[in-house]
This record gives structure tokens, C-alpha cells and sequence, in this order.
């Protein structure tokens, strides 16, 4: 992963917004949970590795690390750690269950979801 920072990187990396104040804001003692700045490729890089066991744990581990923790109300969302999961059945031909594992944050102007779909 090249183009992920734990600081600002160069304007020249990214596409800011013209008179944007949230570019280079800090976030205080929430910097650890969300102070990064990452390309696509870095990120489609780093769900791949998850899911072919790459990022330090096994594949018992990453299986656990998959698997909801508790369920919502609502029966096609369950949370993990970190995870939102949601599952669906709409979006293949055959109408079986996927579950999505997504991730979202967000800054006033700079928002993003990460997602993994380990089917």
C-alpha cells in the first residue's frame, strides 16, 4: 500500500475542494479511529488481504472476524467487530443470501464505505 498516510500527504495525491476547511482537520484523541488517507487501490489492496488471510491473523481468525457479534432489529443487519453487516438476497441471479461487511466514516465533506463480500 503506497498512497496510505497516517498524516496529510501532499495536495498534489488528492482531489480537494476549493476552499475546503476539512482537508486537513484534526480530530483530537479520534485521530487514531479515523486520522487516515488512502487511495482506492490501497483500499481494494487492503479487503483483498483480508480476505486471502494476509493481514496477520490466520484464516480461523479472519473467519471469526467475519462473523456477527450480536443481531438489530432488523433481520438483515447484524454488527460485528468492527463491522456492519448486512445481508441481502437481490443481487444474484439465484437470489441467495451475501453478506456484506461494510465499514463507513466520515468528515463533514469527505465520507467513505469500505466494503468486503467474502462469497
Amino acid at each position: 500500500m503506497t498512497s496510505t498516510f497516517a498524516t496529510k500527504p501532499d495536495d498534489s495525491v488528492g482531489f480537494i475542494p476549493s476552499d475546503d476547511i476539512w482537508w486537513n482537520a484534526s480530530l483530537g484523541y479520534a485521530e487514531p479511529g479515523g486520522g487516515y488517507y488512502s487511495s482506492i487501490n490501497d483500499l481494494t489492496r487492503f479487503g483483498e488481504a483480508i480476505l486471502r488471510n494476509e493481514v496477520g491473523l490466520s484464516a480461523t481468525q479472519t473467519r471469526k472476524w467475519l462473523k456477527p457479534l450480536s443481531q438489530t432489529s432488523s433481520l438483515g443487519t447484524l454488527i460485528g467487530a468492527p463491522w456492519e453487516i448486512y445481508r441481502i438476497s437481490n443481487v444474484t441471479t439465484d437470489s441467495r443470501l451475501i453478506e456484506l461487511y461494510t465499514k463507513d466514516g466520515g468528515l463533514i465533506t469527505y465520507n467513505s464505505v469500505f466494503a468486503l463480500i467474502p462469497d
